[in-house]
């Protein structure tokens, strides 16, 4: 799948959450990926982006492209709340 271009706070919450690791996995392993998904937002996310293929795989595991349009869909859905406390918000 083609890469999507992140909207501005998308591009700062990969920053804030992961320092751009699109492999990163929090200490806890609760979240995982650049954009730090908990599993049941990505599988969520991931129906809404139209890549059902991609439910159940770890955020981490998926490809920068894929994390991208899966975090695109999931901004276009619910804006910057699944961020909320992120060092992004205006």
């Amino acid at each position: 799948i083609p890469d999507p271009a992140l909207p501005p706070f998308l591009q700062c919450a990969v920053q804030a959450e992961s320092r751009g690791d699109y492999g990163a996995v929090s200490p806890g392993g609760t979240y995982m990926g650049a954009f730090q998904f908990s599993q049941s937002t990505w599988d969520f996310a991931a129906k809404a982006a139209g890549l059902p293929y991609l439910v159940g795989v770890p955020p981490n595991r998926a490809t920068k492209p894929q994390q991208d349009s899966v975090a695109v869909a999931l901004f276009a859905l619910d804006g910057q709340r699944p961020w909320l406390g992120d060092r992004c918000s205006a």
